[in-house]
C-alpha cells in the first residue's frame, strides 16, 4: 500500500522549520519567479539552496511551484529556470500550469504538469 505523503507550504524559512519539525515528508514554496503567492516574493535563489540543504538534511524533499502563467518572454526561460532549480537542490519544480506550450518550452526531462506534486523514489 501507497502511503500518502504530507506536504506542507511554507512562505519563508521558519515556515519550513516548522513544516521539517512537526513531520512534513515535503515541503513546497515559490521560487523567485513565476510563483502565486499573494504579497510574497518567494524564495530567492540563494534561500531556495538553503531550503533545499535544510529539507534534504531531514530527508524530504523540496518542491518549488511554478504557476504563474508566463509572458511570452518568460516562456522562451522556462527551460533554463527549471534546470536552476534543480541546481540548487529542488526536487522538483512542480508545474501548475498550461501543459500544451509547457511541453515545447520546458526540456523533457524535467516537464512536469501535476495537480500535485509526486515523490520521487
Amino acid at each position: 500500500m501507497n502511503r500518502p505523503e504530507l506536504l506542507s507550504p511554507a512562505g519563508d524559512m521558519e515556515c519550513l522549520e516548522a513544516a521539517l519539525r512537526f513531520g512534513a515528508d515535503a515541503v513546497y514554496v515559490g521560487g523567485p519567479r513565476l510563483q502565486l503567492r499573494a504579497g510574497s516574493t518567494g524564495f530567492s535563489m540563494d534561500a531556495l539552496a538553503e531550503a533545499a540543504r535544510r529539507v534534504h538534511a531531514a530527508g524530504r524533499r523540496l518542491y518549488v511551484t511554478v504557476n504563474a502563467f508566463p509572458t511570452n518572454r518568460e516562456i522562451d526561460a522556462l527551460g533554463d529556470y527549471g534546470q536552476a532549480l534543480l541546481s540548487v537542490g529542488a526536487t522538483r519544480p512542480s508545474w501548475r500550469t498550461s501543459a500544451r506550450w509547457l511541453r515545447c518550452a520546458a526540456p523533457r526531462r524535467i516537464w512536469r504538469c501535476t495537480s500535485a506534486p509526486r515523490p520521487t523514489a
